[in-house]
């Protein structure tokens, strides 16, 4: 099965055309098949990536889990001008033919939602190590958690569309 038999194609229209705050920030939950199969699935998308004005925010592996289960061996956040410049990427032909057949090798289990930060890249590109906080509640309630354990908090986002 193709990248294009899988697509709701209403549900990109709508995306697309959605009136969503810009920037916006891809969160990426992903699960490996072959790690390595990765590495190539970035080298084919980097540039891409480019062309359409995005830029890799923060991309780590999961190291270990204090509360619940993990949601992802590794978590990548891609910035995009807006959400057309993300359908420009996924939609276009070198994508679908050379770079996802790559990406569907590599990935055992994939979560992408469209989320918004007014957090500028910078400070979460810095660290080497976070904490990544899966959370429904108020933004000033992480804050204060994050403030009171003598953290700083570098980036947080809203999510506004499942992708």
């Amino acid at each position: 099965m193709g990248m294009l038999d899988q697509l709701d194609l209403d549900a990109v229209k709508r995306l697309y055309g959605a009136d969503l705050p810009v920037p916006v920030d891809v969160l990426n939950l992903i699960h490996f098949k072959d790690e390595e199969a990765y590495k190539w699935y970035g080298a084919f998308t980097l540039p891409l990536l480019k062309a359409v004005g995005a830029e890799v925010g923060w991309m780590g592996a999961h190291v270990e889990s204090f509360l619940g289960e993990p949601r992802a061996e590794e978590l990548l956040v891609v910035r995009y001008p807006n959400q057309r410049r993300f359908f420009a990427l996924a939609l276009n032909p070198y994508y679908m033919v050379v770079a996802n057949p790559q990406r569907m090798k590599a990935v055992r289990k994939f979560e992408a939602s469209f989320t918004h930060s007014p957090d500028s890249l910078g400070a979460l590109r810095r660290c080497k190590w976070v904490l990544v906080v899966h959370f429904h509640e108020a933004p000033v309630a992480i804050q204060n958690i994050v403030e009171t354990a003598g953290g700083q908090l570098v980036y947080q986002s809203h999510e506004t569309s499942p992708i």
